[in-house]
């Protein structure tokens, strides 16, 4: 369980030790059950702001490239690594304690029904697998607010 589950489910738990009998371990049960998934629920929109600040912010990835093509991409794994580079933000411990990693970010991605495509970096190896700005458009419409940082 993360932190934040573990802080919310301690003072429920010690109730439940308390009470005795067979609720110690019902309770345990229970919040393993219903805090499954819920960190990784909370990371979707984050996650979202935190890709389009590296596609278009201020200071947008310096990996992220253009092709005449395809617009605006980034290689997979330069986008990983971005991620886990940006302080104040969970991806560098948020996979069970470590950091994300390239599938970690595709499952997350897949809720949008964004995947990853064949990418040709300048200087790099063609066919390496990433992500299009275009391909965001709608999930960034959807799910962040235009007019502010989060």
């Amino acid at each position: 369980m993360h932190d934040r589950a573990a802080d919310h489910w301690r003072p429920l738990l010690a109730i439940a030790d308390l009470a005795g009998g067979a609720w110690p371990e019902r309770s345990r049960v229970a919040a393993r059950e219903l805090s499954e998934g819920a960190e990784d629920d909370a990371y979707g929109p984050m996650l979202l702001h935190d890709i389009r600040e590296m596609f278009t912010g201020e200071a947008p990835s310096p990996k992220c490239f253009e092709t005449p093509d395809n617009g605006v991409q980034i290689a997979a794994e330069n986008m990983r690594a971005h991620l886990v580079d940006l302080e104040d933000r969970p991806w560098g411990e948020c996979n069970h304690g470590k950091a994300i990693t390239k599938n970690w970010i595709a499952k997350r991605l897949s809720d949008y029904h964004i995947t990853s495509r064949g990418v040709n970096p300048p200087g790099g190896t063609r066919g390496v697998r990433g992500y299009l700005l275009r391909d965001f458009g709608d999930a960034f419409d959807r799910y962040l607010d235009p007019h502010t940082d989060s």
